[in-house]
């Protein structure tokens, strides 16, 4: 019942409010509108509760004393056309068509018990005229006692509705204007998160509007600053990690150089490699990515360029690539994301290494190969946690578990999506899905 009811409520804001405020105002118009008929429906009837008191007592003082003819005769002259009338019951009927319950003589029938006038039976005629007809006693005889409700019944209420309508489209309109001014401070807050969501720097909140929405984007921007804050402060403290540590490092290379025993230098050499390699993800991990400019790029040549880099290392990788459009992406990144999608190929898996590319949609579909024993299809959604890696007994191979957390983040940073699977053939395949267009 709660997802059928939920399927009928607007997600945005913005249309939930707007809807809100019409719905409140449509049951205030008929809720006036409904009071408005009703004050009407009884001020018709006090008033006409009012003329038959006064009809029936001038009606009784006059015929009062008089004989039956002279009654007769009296009421002959009494009675006009579409005026009050009074006719013995035994010569006159009222019409067949007469109405007896409708929202107005129950009114009427309320007042005129309310004021304690004696009558038996009330209908309303209305064609070809309105007209009330009382059934009362007069001087110990029924008579039945008519009154014109014509110009009462046929008000012009055409006015009233048009002046309802303006009223209420005025009131949509203000109300759809302050449903806008609301929703749009929350807009930019929610697209500054967003920015902040994306390691992106936005530009401080307009600190205006009702005072609940200037104390939120006051919060936000004393948190944003402290956001920025700690990461130049993390920034610092990493640059001067990385330049204390590459220094004994570097020392500790020239000894080792300097060594006589082959066997042990080239060890040695391996270990302060992979201690340097794991320093940089450490930076490159806790640090970000540094600032890039989008760049409008032909991804076929960039893959080119990295196949051919990896071919003069001796580590020969294979392309497979399909024509592809142009994409807007920043390109030192993604050529690091691939640089080390293969370093960990080469690493981890076994030759071939294949990298290919092909349009997918508004998107690019890039896969990165290796052709070795692959991993545990339980370890797959575990190796993009920071510091998990595939296999633990590998202490010395040099990679510290961040490359595809890092790896992920570049992607995330495109609004693209990565995917790890074991390929059909044997190995494990990475599978990359950027769009041409960034996120906005």
């Amino acid at each position: 019942m709660k997802a059928v009811w939920q399927r009928w409520i607007p997600d945005s804001l913005f249309a939930r409010l707007t809807v809100l405020l019409l719905v409140t105002l449509v049951i205030t118009q008929l809720f006036a509108i409904s009071l408005f008929r009703y004050n009407r429906d009884q001020l018709l009837a006090r008033q006409v509760s009012e003329q038959i008191v006064d009809a029936m007592a001038e009606l009784e003082m006059t015929m009062e004393g008089m004989d039956a003819s002279d009654q007769q005769d009296f009421l002959e002259v009494f009675n006009r056309p579409y005026g009050i009338n009074l006719h013995p019951a035994s010569q006159l009927q009222p019409p067949a068509d007469i109405d007896t319950d409708t929202r107005l003589t129950r009114q009427i029938v309320k007042r005129l018990q309310s004021d304690h006038i004696p009558f038996s039976q009330l209908g309303l005629q209305m064609h070809p005229r309105w007209r009330l007809w009382l059934h009362v006693n007069v001087l110990g005889k029924p008579y039945w006692l008519t009154l014109p409700l014509g110009r009462l019944q046929h008000e012009n209420q055409t006015p009233m509705i048009w002046m309802g309508i303006g009223i209420t489209i005025f009131a949509l309109l203000a109300a759809s204007w302050f449903a806008w001014r609301m929703n749009r401070p929350l807009r930019r807050l929610s697209d500054a998160s967003q920015a902040l969501a994306r390691g992106e720097q936005p530009t401080p909140l307009e600190e205006s509007g009702p005072r609940e929405l200037r104390l939120l984007a006051r919060q936000f921007n004393h948190m944003m600053q402290s956001l920025q804050a700690a990461d130049q402060e993390r920034r610092l403290m990493l640059a001067g990690i990385s330049h204390d540590v590459r220094t004994p490092l570097t020392r500790l290379r020239l000894g080792i150089e300097m060594m006589q025993d082959d066997s042990l230098r080239d060890g040695m050499c391996t270990d302060v490699a992979d201690i340097e390699r794991i320093v940089q993800q450490f930076t490159a991990f806790i640090g970000g990515e540094p600032d890039e400019a989008w760049v409008d790029t032909d991804l076929a040549l960039l893959l080119q360029a990295l196949a051919q880099r990896f071919d003069r290392a001796g580590q020969p990788v294979t392309l497979h690539l399909d024509p592809l459009p142009r994409i807007l992406v920043k390109p030192l990144a993604i050529e690091r994301l691939l640089a080390n999608l293969l370093d960990n190929a080469r690493r981890y898996g076994a030759p071939s290494f294949d990298l290919s590319a092909r349009p997918e949609g508004e998107c690019i579909r890039i896969e990165v190969r290796d052709h070795g024993p692959g991993i545990a299809d339980a370890d797959i959604a575990r190796l993009m946690t920071p510091f998990v890696r595939g296999n633990a007994a590998r202490g010395g191979d040099g990679g510290s578990g961040l490359g595809l957390a890092i790896a992920e983040r570049i992607v995330k940073a495109h609004g693209g999506r990565i995917a790890l699977e074991n390929a059909p053939g044997g190995g494990l395949q990475v599978n990359l899905l950027l769009p041409l267009r960034p996120p906005a």
